[in-house]
């Protein structure tokens, strides 16, 4: 991929989240500011898609090496973010999410073809799976935020980011409508996988596949937790990110470790 690309997606992330920090902390509650806001975004979209031309070597073969893996989770991430901020509110999530899109662009290096034969079946699994860590990501993020808003409303001291964002009440449901979606297609994904790969009980997917199911139980815990007990707010956001740390693991931690130890 030219480097000149990678910079170009990264400048257009991060003006994006800055303008989204602006609009957040200055108040500027008008449309053609936001209507900025999601043209520049369209823009890292766009260039973004463009930039994934190296990840198809083949009709039936494509590279999912650990920055290009990267490069299409982040996709999704920024694509499903979009249109949730164009139907809502949901664009304060894009002043975490966005930078790290951008850095992945300038900080991750290529590394060595990791080429995989695929079928209908398994593009789908990939597809699913992809989907599934997309919407855990978001819920990850909302999860920091409502942390951020919790904390700062408990010590009286709301900077005008946590005075912008919506009622504590709403960024709890918020957070457990995100686990929902994430906990039905991460579900999807495993069944799935265990259906379609072949290689299902080689080491290496066997450490993935048990990571994907610990995270899968830690959700699903904290779902029953939710609706049994009423867990919300601080201890509902610290299991969550709990959850996406080894589901992070799972998709990227194994994946790392077989192209600088395996290959």
């Amino acid at each position: 991929m030219p480097e000149s690309i990678n910079y170009i997606i990264s400048f257009l992330y991060i003006i994006t989240s800055v303008l989204i920090w602006k609009y957040l902390s200055y108040n500027f509650n008008n449309r053609n500011f936001k209507l900025l806001i999601m043209s520049i975004w369209t823009s890292a979209l766009l260039v973004h898609i463009y930039s994934m031309y190296p990840i198809f070597v083949d009709l039936f073969i494509i590279n999912l090496s650990l920055l290009y893996a990267l490069i299409v989770v982040s996709l999704f991430i920024s694509i499903i973010l979009f249109f949730l901020s164009l139907k809502g509110n949901f664009e304060y999530m894009g002043m975490v999410v966005l930078p790290i899109i951008g850095l992945i662009f300038i900080l991750i290096p290529e590394t060595s073809l990791m080429n995989v034969k695929i079928n209908n079946l398994l593009f789908s699994h990939i597809v699913i799976s992809l989907i599934s860590y997309s919407i855990i990501c978001l819920s990850a993020t909302q999860a920091f935020f409502l942390k951020l808003q919790e904390n700062r409303l408990q010590k009286n001291n709301p900077s005008s980011i946590v005075s912008s964002l919506p009622p504590l009440e709403t960024m709890d449901i918020l957070l457990f409508k995100f686990l929902v979606f994430g906990v039905i297609s991460l579900s999807i994904s495993l069944l799935s996988g265990f259906l379609f790969l072949e290689n299902i009980f080689s080491k290496l997917m066997i450490e993935k596949s048990s990571l994907s199911l610990l995270a899968w139980i830690i959700f699903v815990y904290l779902l029953f937790g939710r609706l049994q007990y009423g867990w919300r707010g601080e201890k509902a956001a610290n299991i969550t990110l709990v959850g996406f740390t080894i589901l992070f693991l799972a998709y990227f931690g194994t994946r790392a470790f077989l192209e600088v130890f395996i290959i």
